[in-house]
């Protein structure tokens, strides 16, 4: 736990946080700059190895029964390059990349704390699933909040497709990532045609279809994204 950054890039994690709160309808009582890590070299020594030159987001979590300890690192670079061009004034192709690892980086802290204050079992595919759904539905937010109601053609395939995972993954996080991946895509990819389409369009019923599966539990989760 790192909790001296409460401004700056601390500040657009909290705004990130309040942002998929407000999409999943989903409060908690925690905020994600308290709990931030931005030093490699600290969540190195937490982790007991060191980062490879891609990983640049990590959820480290203790379970003692009782008491969850959580920390979230995001790498200091991405969020310096996040606070000179920053995805809440402008989402665009030169902040894409580093807005996903940030945001992925709150969902995770998120969705953890708001499963523990609900008392709810949570399993590390559907942690990974519902951060991919996240990265789709807050980009999808900011884009219509900046003015952009139709969506850019081709954020599906920038989010789920042109990407590469961590080179050193063992074989089977690499598994439980892909998917993730995969259920995530064909349930962004749904609720996009069913409710964001030209002749169908109701954003009303995609928030609440979002609020819905948040809400869902890990079967529950993976059957609907494969309806």
């Amino acid at each position: 736990r790192d909790p001296q950054r409460r401004h700056g890039s601390g500040a657009l994690l909290d705004q990130l946080q309040a942002l998929l709160a407000q999409i999943n309808d989903a409060p908690v009582d925690c905020a994600v700059s308290r709990f931030h890590l931005a030093e490699r070299a600290h969540c190195a020594a937490l982790l007991g190895r060191p980062l490879d030159a891609d990983e640049d987001e990590q959820l480290l979590l203790r379970d003692a029964g009782d008491e969850l300890a959580v920390s979230v690192f995001v790498d200091a670079p991405v969020l310096q390059r996040l606070q000179q061009r920053n995805p809440l004034d402008e989402l665009c192709d030169e902040n894409l990349a580093d807005f996903c690892t940030a945001l992925e980086g709150v969902s995770h802290f998120h969705y953890v704390v708001w499963c523990r204050q609900h008392r709810r079992q949570l399993s590390l595919l559907e942690l990974e699933f519902q951060g991919e759904v996240d990265k789709y539905s807050a980009a999808v937010c900011l884009l219509r909040r900046q003015g952009r109601a139709d969506l850019p053609r081709g954020l599906l395939r920038r989010l789920f497709d042109e990407f590469h995972f961590v080179r050193s993954l063992p074989a089977d996080t690499l598994r439980r990532y892909v998917e993730a991946n995969r259920a995530a895509a064909r349930f962004c990819a749904n609720l996009e045609r069913r409710f964001l389409g030209r002749r169908h369009f109701r954003p009303e019923r995609w928030l609440g279809a979002l609020q819905a599966s948040y809400r869902r539990s890990h079967h529950q989760k993976l059957q609907f994204a494969l309806q």
